[in-house]
């Protein structure tokens, strides 16, 4: 089965974190985060049903606002052992869906 988490893409600006931490609370119910992207405004996440494992996402803006900056930051990411899940842009700012394998907080 697939679900949609829509959240306005204002709700990043605002708290981030909790964007983040509603992100993980939808997976903890056995689905796995499989796309995302922003349409009109809103955040638009894409959840099938999958194991999570013991994957955790941050959402999370991006220093610069060129393409160059956001690989940079990418890469900068990955060695600090977290993989990008998703990249998009809102509210004149590059945000990044990154994940790293940590144990899950119950």
């Amino acid at each position: 089965m697939q679900w949609i988490l829509d959240i306005p893409a204002n709700e990043l600006v605002i708290d981030a974190a909790a964007v983040s931490d509603r992100l993980n609370t939808a997976l903890s119910r056995g689905r796995a985060l499989t796309g995302a992207g922003i349409v009109n405004d809103r955040l638009l996440l894409v959840l099938e049903d999958g194991d999570p494992g013991n994957r955790r996402y941050r959402i999370a803006p991006f220093d610069g606002l060129s393409p160059e900056e956001a690989a940079s930051e990418i890469r900068f990411r990955y060695t600090a052992s977290f993989t990008t899940a998703a990249v998009f842009e809102s509210g004149g700012r590059i945000w990044g869906i990154f994940c790293t394998c940590q144990p899950i907080r119950k």
